[in-house]
């Protein structure tokens, strides 16, 4: 190990050391998992999946959640041998090196950001204020006044993670069991009183889409992924996972991610169901649908209805707020690897006495951040959500890559004995392969015009975070911004040339297949074949290489055959 690598573990442990070493525990891992996936997306989604997908909305909500489990478990399985805080950032960075992890940073970094600037402009759409929100279903989006509203809000919600850690865990599982209690109350209430089954057939999916173009094309544009989003809370602070002697730190995480995606799913398929069923459904309602339904029944629907639109503010909030917390904890990962700026991580003194050492400045800036992106998508729920879902399937897709280099450099290089080394079952290896070429049709089918907006963004934030190391070094004087060089390790270029490489090839087909604008050059199911292929062919380039960077970052210098069991590397 380097004396650069040392520094940066000795920081790790320092920043791990200022906190409690036991205090994440099951109901609190739980409560993370699913307070940052029930936000808004609930109470919004239902309405703008139907929009799409008609009838076949339910299925968009099923296909999600079984694409998102799939994920999951690859999440959990590098969590389980890679337990680190920010996983998100430190798997790709130890498995492909640091340029193909900037990329994952950068779009990491926005949707992010744009989490709390999506739930403000929930909250503001919810409040049913015609002064703050424009309500006309052919153009709906916020006023002035409201986009302004929106900004404001995101300030209590970025900055309650101020008031420490472990106050938001314990606030986390109180709201988190109000959040899950009104949408199962308004199922049993909803299938209680004037369900129709013959009404989920009256829907139809939007016009212009085949039923299968519908289903796919609601995930992203629907919202459909932007309310499973949030699931990886658990894996963000898999560093303080410890052993209670009732479960291991293993079987907490399995529980806490895929245990609340499994329940997530059906929670989520069984409100798309009711609504698109319920006799009372109103297809101009933007605020939550769900409220004007209870109202409607009697004394009982009328609490439900009151519940409903305080969880429309409670619901949104809350995931904002653990959102920038999960933000802080990554960008702090990012800057302990010098991927960014590494005065951000340093641990600055309290705001007020017995305050806690929270990294303030990284929360000022996420917020700057997130007022620019809300600005630049003008407060509007479905573009914000739509984007928001288009680079977290990116970065979701990505650790499987890192699973899958991982899996063939150890069974290249053998070394039980080393620690981090273990072996992947073909179950987990098929979610992997599965999960990658999963979010590689959905980015095609999501269509051009989503797909470029979101190209844009992750290009313009990577080529940032790439270009200014660079930079400072000739303005070094001025000491505007210390980081790493990544182009110092010419072993982790050929991983950001494929992903680049793909990503182009996705808008490529998206261009030809799935334009609005013109005839579509390649029909939408040879362009699905394609995406497919493209998937495949990406994530087994991703594999190779980020396998022979691991060659030639961590073997001695000169190895070139694989050890035999029981061997160290280092020997």
């Amino acid at each position: 190990m380097t004396t650069d690598q040392k520094a940066k573990a000795s920081a790790r442990k320092a920043s791990d050391a200022a906190r409690d070493p036991d205090r994440m525990g099951l109901v609190a891992l739980i409560a993370l998992a699913a307070g940052g996936m029930i936000g808004s997306g609930w109470m919004l989604g239902a309405y703008h999946a139907t929009q799409t997908a008609g009838q076949w909305a339910w299925v968009s909500w099923l296909l999600g959640g079984v694409l998102m489990t799939a994920i999951g478990v690859v999440m959990v399985e590098l969590g389980r041998h890679r337990a680190e805080n920010g996983g998100l950032v430190f798997w790709p960075l130890k498995s492909s090196g640091p340029l193909m992890t900037i990329a994952v940073a950068a779009a990491l970094w926005v949707f992010y950001a744009l989490n709390p600037a999506t739930e403000a402009a929930a909250v503001v759409q919810a409040m049913g204020n015609k002064s703050l929100y424009d309500y006309d279903p052919v153009h709906p989006g916020p006023t002035t006044a409201g986009l302004f509203l929106s900004g404001v809000l995101m300030i209590p919600i970025v900055g309650v993670t101020l008031l420490g850690f472990r106050v938001i865990r314990t606030s986390t599982v109180w709201l988190t069991a109000f959040k899950v209690f009104v949408p199962v109350s308004v199922i049993v209430l909803l299938f209680a009183s004037g369900f129709d089954a013959h009404g989920v057939a009256q829907h139809s999916v939007a016009q212009g889409h085949s039923v299968i173009r519908a289903i796919v094309s609601a995930l992203t544009s629907g919202g459909v992924i932007y309310a499973y989003i949030g699931f990886q809370g658990p894996l963000d602070f898999a560093g303080e996972v410890k052993d209670d002697g009732r479960f291991s730190e293993a079987a907490r995480l399995k529980i806490a991610v895929i245990g609340t995606l499994v329940a997530t799913t059906l929670l989520y398929t069984l409100l798309q169901v009711v609504y698109l069923g319920h006799t009372g459904r109103s297809f101009v309602n933007l605020e939550s649908p769900y409220t004007k339904f209870a109202a409607g029944i009697a004394i009982t629907g009328t609490a439900v209805a009151i519940l409903v639109r305080i969880d429309s503010i409670v619901s949104p909030a809350g995931a904002g707020v653990l959102f920038a917390l999960l933000l802080s904890e990554e960008v702090e990962a990012m800057s302990r690897e010098g991927l960014t700026d590494t005065r951000l991580a340093t641990v600055e003194p309290r705001l007020w006495p017995r305050g806690p050492r929270r990294h303030w400045p990284i929360l000022a800036l996420n917020l700057g951040i997130g007022w620019l992106e809300l600005a630049f998508f003008g407060g509007d729920w479905v573009t914000m959500v739509t984007a928001s879902s288009i680079l977290t399937l990116f970065v979701y897709a990505m650790p499987a890559a890192s699973l899958l280099a991982f899996a063939k450099f150890h069974r290249d290089y053998p070394d039980p004995e080393k620690p981090g080394y273990f072996r992947v079952g073909w179950g987990t290896q098929s979610a992997a392969w599965f999960g990658f070429v999963g979010v590689t049709e959905v980015l095609f089918w999501a269509g051009w015009t989503v797909m470029w907006r979101a190209a844009l963004l992750l290009t313009a934030a990577t080529l940032l975070l790439l270009v200014l190391p660079r930079l400072s070094r000739y303005i070094e004087r001025f000491q505007l911004y210390e980081a790493d060089n990544p182009w110092t390790q010419k072993s982790a270029r050929p991983g950001l040339l494929v992903l680049a490489l793909y990503l182009a090839s996705i808008l490529l087909l998206s261009r030809l297949g799935m334009s609005s604008s013109h005839h579509p050059v390649v029909s939408a199911q040879v362009g699905s074949i394609l995406a497919a292929l493209v998937g495949i062919t990406a994530l087994a380039l991703l594999r190779h290489y980020s396998a022979r960077y691991q060659e030639r970052e961590i073997l001695p210098s000169g190895r070139k055959v694989p050890l035999q069991p029981g061997k160290n590397l280092a020997g």
